[in-house]
């Protein structure tokens, strides 16, 4: 015979201590006035004494871990995020130096890997599921607004380095 120790998710060991708590609060309860004040302390008192102090602490813990993993889950989205704004800026940048280039009367230079990765349908994509839920921004930076195509999306990024020029992403998949 063998004995395995499947850990519980975290929400559901918040439960049980929780309600563990509760009863160690009720038994506490339970117990008030029945000895007199001058008595000293029986085994059982002590005994639940350092169980609340116990399972107090073991709550602390796993609000701490909830708290991380929710931290965690946000950086994540965060990275994400800023991956993508990061390729769209790059590839706005690349933009720009090509039209300037071509104002000089310059040859158009070959596109560059945030420009061709633009042009890529899973990039789009990606990009696309980002800013979806960015049309009542009032953020200066990113103000989305919806074409005639529910699916079609066009993000205004404005740039501090361009000095108020914004440049227009087509996001449509």
């Amino acid at each position: 015979m063998s004995i395995s120790y499947q850990p519980l998710d975290l929400e559901t060991e918040r439960l049980v201590a929780s309600l563990v708590l509760q009863d160690l609060e009720e038994i506490q309860e339970a117990q008030k006035g029945k000895s007199r004040a001058d008595a000293p302390i029986t085994d059982d008192q002590m005994a639940l004494r350092d169980q609340l102090a116990a399972i107090m602490s073991h709550m602390t813990i796993l609000e701490d871990i909830h708290i991380a993993q929710n931290l965690d889950n946000a950086l994540h989205l965060d990275r994400d995020c800023l991956e993508a704004l990061s390729i769209v800026n790059q590839a706005e940048a690349d933009d720009r130096n090509a039209a300037l280039a071509l104002g000089r009367g310059e040859a158009l230079p070959s596109p560059s890997a945030a420009q061709s990765s633009l042009q890529d349908p899973s990039v789009s994509a990606q990009l696309s599921v980002l800013f979806r839920d960015t049309q009542n921004l009032t953020d200066p930076i990113i103000r989305n607004f919806r074409g005639h195509s529910p699916e079609a999306s066009i993000v205004i990024l404005s740039s501090p380095e361009l000095h108020g020029a914004d440049s227009i992403v087509n996001l449509a998949p």
